[in-house]
């Protein structure tokens, strides 16, 4: 009798602990199927292996792959079909542009952030007209990377401070519409000209010479160009001319 007793108090147990496996393993499927698909294509190592580390903790965050080249990212794309991809700027090889655009071909409902850490308007301008929905500067907290994704799931675009500078230089942004533009946009042909001439190393008068303008309205042009763009000297001048690719040494 007490054998009898004993043999149903634990089958009720067992089926009580059985019941509850069930349920947390639905719980865990059901968060898995409403978590974010994330895929970082990142041929920095530790960077990448240490954001993956982090996120793995994320409940809302399920990183589904990792690759270090763009062509294995874009084969990733189509097998894996993750909702928001995170991919390095500076990678040899592929375009990592010629990424965005194949994902949104293969997936189109994926949306793909750039990771940066020397940027330029040129790569902002190429970016945003691939359909990027943010970019994250490599020193951004792991919090504003987790905002970025989730912001990027929901279809609202997320930039680091540093390049959100460089974006809305006098420009009025509501971040509910595709209405950016780097802050070279705001340069008119005549400022490009000038800035071209700046960054060869040619004086107000040659360049006013050239231009068959005045060396003071040269000097306006300059004025002009560096309250646009954020700089402050005629060096400052020269060096951004030569890294967004207006002029070649």
């Amino acid at each position: 009798m007490s054998d009898s007793i004993s043999d149903n108090g634990y089958y009720a147990r067992s089926s009580q602990t059985s019941g509850q496996h069930v349920q947390e393993n639905y719980a865990t499927y059901e968060a898995k199927q409403k978590a974010i698909k994330f895929l970082i294509v990142d041929d920095y190592v530790l960077l990448r292996e240490g954001l993956v580390a982090l996120l793995d903790k994320v409940p809302d965050i399920q990183v589904v792959g990792r690759c270090s080249d763009t062509r294995s990212g874009i084969y990733m794309i189509e097998k894996l079909e993750p909702d928001v991809i995170l991919v390095d700027i500076s990678m040899a090889g592929t375009s990592p542009f010629e990424l965005a655009r194949r994902a949104k071909i293969l997936h189109p409902a994926s949306k793909v952030l750039f990771f940066v850490k020397d940027i330029t308007d040129s790569s902002i301008e190429q970016g945003l007209r691939c359909g990027a929905y943010g970019f994250i500067t490599k020193s951004e907290s792991i919090e504003g990377i987790m905002s970025a994704i989730r912001k990027a799931k929901e279809g609202t675009k997320y930039f680091s401070e540093e390049i959100r500078n460089r974006i809305i230089a006098n420009h009025s942004i509501d971040p509910n519409h595709d209405n950016y533009a780097p802050r070279r946009s705001l340069l008119s042909p005549r400022e490009i000209e000038v800035l071209c001439c700046v960054a060869r190393g040619m004086k107000a008068k040659v360049i006013g010479k050239t231009l068959h303008i005045t060396a003071k309205t040269v000097e306006r042009h300059k004025s002009n160009i560096m309250a646009k763009l954020g700089l402050h000297s005629q060096v400052d001048l020269a060096i951004y001319a030569i890294k967004e690719g207006y002029v070649t040494l």
